[in-house]
């Protein structure tokens, strides 16, 4: 991870996204990995996929990059299509519980920011609960969002984080509390009978 985080930062420093489609972008980005993973001959046993979201032509973008048998190749994708993806080890955990989320929240249009975030945090904590020796604490995610006009991307900090957890656990309890009216001991959604007169 370390080693395409500096790729990805090198060509952004080196301005080599400016004018680019986000599928050129993804190209570049997928050439930068390939390469320098070659360099100590780890393609060819290489399980490492990565997702990036970035700018393109004043546009958001978000591009995935599947290891093994994806061979590191570009997949954007496309809000319309799917607004929700997962990558790596966690997949199989976090693809279904957001397609859980999707159904419950927001099954005709993608969330807003704040819906993001909130989706992708309850996904990670819950994966890092069913999956504690493969995907572990502490979660950190970063947003590109618009900012006076101009997408920008910035980590969310503690304040940030725990504001959003706050409301996995407001969301976690409503559930919970729904066991109750399953099990007929909750009398505060029955309807009232009418009084004679």
């Amino acid at each position: 991870m370390q080693r395409f985080a500096a790729v990805t930062q090198k060509l952004w420093s080196d301005k080599s996204f400016s004018g680019k489609s986000d599928l050129e972008i993804g190209k570049l980005l997928s050439n930068g990995g390939i390469a320098d993973f070659n360099q100590t001959h780890a393609m060819n046993r290489l399980d490492f996929a990565a997702m990036v979201a970035y700018p393109a032509n004043d546009h958001p973008a978000l591009c995935e990059f599947p290891g093994a048998q994806g061979l590191f190749q570009p997949e954007l994708k496309k809000v319309d299509d799917l607004w929700f993806a997962s990558c790596g080890s966690g997949q199989p955990i976090t693809d279904p519980f957001l397609a859980l989320l999707r159904k419950v929240y927001w099954q005709n249009e993608a969330p807003a920011l704040q819906g993001g975030i909130f989706m992708a945090l309850w996904a990670l904590q819950h994966a890092c609960e069913v999956n504690p020796g493969g995907i572990k604490e502490p979660v950190t995610i970063a947003v590109l969002a618009r900012e006076k006009g101009k997408l920008r991307a910035h980590m969310l900090d503690e304040a940030e984080l725990a504001e959003h957890l706050n409301m996995v656990c407001e969301a976690t309890k409503h559930m919970a509390a729904f066991r109750d009216i399953l099990e007929g001991k909750d009398n505060s959604n029955e309807v009232p009978m009418p009084k004679p007169s």
